[in-house]
């Protein structure tokens, strides 16, 4: 295959992972992982090499593109920074005539994407793959095995799916069918009944406000969003204030009244309680997550 034609296809996969981080299009996550391990099928290093590096390049691109707002380079630099742990799928001599080969595939998978989550400087976890089934049940299964466990679990069954779509059978067809419908709707553990959150993001205030003032202007920047997104917001019932630089446990009753106050004030079809989020750590490994949460209102947390 010429390198031109290897990256066209490469690239195609890598969009359609992209993609799959759409909640309603999870499953083109099977679709894309089938696609490249296909494509690694019996290609030397040099072709492997060429593959991953476009497949992963054209997914951060996508999923990356909101990055450009802090300019081009910082985008690219992210997006490279994040393709790099990517090369090492291409390690992997995958083979049509070898049962092992999906098995270490998926295993690689999970390394990659543990590296990719750990390293440089502290990592970087955007698009890990258990993410794209956060519409879906199967999202569950990684609080029992981890984000490992729920990425090799996708992994394995997309390098499945690969093997069914080259033999073309229809038993084995239906068979991955049913297996991948019994894995989607089995109970797991799931709490019944539904929550709706609503996210206001206030880090974007420009580099132009100093280091000393920019606590007090995400604060600021997250209040008046919230207000301005009043009518998206009615109907949740938690207001959630991510990447919030104010330490809210330091506000006294006083100043967390006035807070609630003001969004009240000028939202009141909102009933929704406000939390701003001083440290959110996922611990996506280990299916946790470990959430420093600070209720604007402290009182609210009697109704949860």
């Amino acid at each position: 295959m010429k390198p031109a034609t290897l990256i066209l296809k490469s690239g195609l996969g890598g969009s359609l992972l992209a993609l799959a981080f759409n909640q309603n299009l999870w499953g083109l996550s099977l679709l894309s992982v089938a696609w490249l391990y296909r494509i690694l099928c019996n290609r030397p290093f040099k072709q492997r090499l060429i593959a991953v590096l476009s497949y992963g390049f054209t997914f951060f691109a996508l999923l990356l593109w909101w990055m450009r707002v802090l300019g081009i380079d910082t985008w690219l630099l992210l997006v490279t920074l994040c393709l790099a742990s990517f090369a090492i799928m291409s390690l992997v001599p995958v083979t049509s005539d070898s049962r092992l080969s999906k098995f270490e595939f998926a295993l690689c998978w999970v390394v990659m994407e543990f590296i990719r989550s750990n390293y440089p400087w502290g990592g970087f976890r955007w698009g890990l793959i258990g993410y794209s089934t956060s519409a879906s049940d199967l999202t569950h299964y990684g609080r029992y095995f981890g984000g490992a466990g729920l990425a090799l679990l996708l992994v394995l069954m997309a390098t499945s799916l690969a093997e069914i779509l080259k033999s073309r059978t229809i038993r084995r067809s239906l068979l991955f069918l049913v297996t991948l419908l019994i894995a989607s709707v089995v109970p797991s553990g799931a709490h019944s009944g539904q929550m709706r959150f609503g996210i206001v993001q206030g880090g974007d205030i420009g580099s132009e406000v100093p280091d000393y003032a920019r606590p007090g202007a995400v604060l600021r920047n997250q209040i008046s969003q919230t207000v301005l997104n009043r009518t998206k917001l009615e109907g949740t019932d938690l207001v959630l204030w991510p990447e919030n630089s104010v330490n809210l446990m330091s506000l006294n009753d006083s100043n967390a009244a006035q807070i609630q106050s003001v969004v009240d004030g000028e939202t009141p079809n909102l009933n929704a309680e406000l939390i701003g989020l001083n440290d959110l750590q996922l611990d996506y490994w280990r299916g946790k997550c470990l959430q420093d949460l600070h209720l604007v209102n402290p009182q609210a947390i009697r109704h949860f």
